[in-house]
């Protein structure tokens, strides 16, 4: 399995792909997308300097770890709005709104959490009343499909669209395996589990980072990440036009035939 030779093929790829797209012809849902391909890039460069080095340093597979333990969030994602897409109880058009609804709850949340957060540091001092003033100004102005339409900018939090349920990588996971096409690449949700053990330090944390059986476990990662690559493209011509195709490791999963609706 050469791994390094697969990796650095799909960063290709994902850079061939990025290029020729140009972020103000795209609509928001598609910039999701966009983003999540770019993430896969930077995450497949990591890996190429870091591989090598887990031969002689088993250390490393300490930063690896971490390092896919976003990549399955990630890619945890893009599984379950390909689960969506092929839920037969919803028509193209329900289909379409609840991918749609799915990120913009996402966006939604990480702008509130940050909004919060920056409420936290103003007593400390660290911006000047207007440098804190125009931070807001521009998360506001960059992201306003995320406000309703009268924004408060005291208190812009309050202003952002509401959401029902935000939906948790749990929940991501018990509507994925709901389709049998998916089943077999659930096991995302295992490693990812694994990995958040060894990130967010607890009682399993010491014994995880010691067991985890290192380069297996990370090849295996890989092999999902490389379908969830797959999925995010799935509606791409420029890739079919040029004919790319990406490279399993030998992988047994593979990607159910299927057509976005994003």
């Amino acid at each position: 399995m050469n791994v390094i030779e697969t990796l650095n093929k799909t960063i290709l790829l994902s850079e061939n792909f990025i290029s020729h797209y140009s972020e103000k012809e795209m609509e928001t849902d598609e910039l999701a997308r966009l983003a999540m391909i770019e993430r896969y890039g930077i995450t497949f460069k990591n890996l190429v300097k870091l591989f090598p080095i887990l031969e002689n340093d088993i250390s490393i597979d300490y930063s690896i770890t971490l390092l896919l333990r976003a990549a399955l969030l990630d890619t945890h994602i893009i599984f379950y709005l390909t689960a969506i897409n092929l839920d037969e109880g919803l028509n193209e058009s329900q289909r379409k709104d609840k991918v749609k609804d799915e990120i913009e709850k996402l966006f939604i949340n990480q702008l509130e959490y940050f909004l919060t957060d920056m409420e936290r540091i103003k007593p400390l001092g660290f911006l000047s009343e207007s440098e804190y003033n125009a931070q807001l100004s521009g998360i506001v102005g960059k992201y306003r499909f995320c406000f309703n339409d009268e924004i408060d900018m005291d208190n812009p939090k309050k202003s952002l669209k509401t959401y029902n349920n935000y939906t948790s990588p749990t929940r991501m996971y018990e509507y994925i395996i709901k389709n049998p096409l998916l089943k077999g690449i659930a096991i995302s949700h295992f490693y990812f589990s694994i990995f958040s053990k060894i990130e967010h330090f607890g009682i399993l944390t010491y014994s995880m980072t010691r067991t985890v059986n290192s380069k297996m476990i990370i090849e295996q990662c890989i092999e999902v990440l490389l379908v969830g690559l797959e999925y995010s493209m799935s509606l791409v011509d420029y890739t079919k036009q040029e004919n790319i195709e990406l490279c399993y490791i030998n992988s047994a999963v593979h990607a159910p035939n299927f057509k976005w609706t994003w």
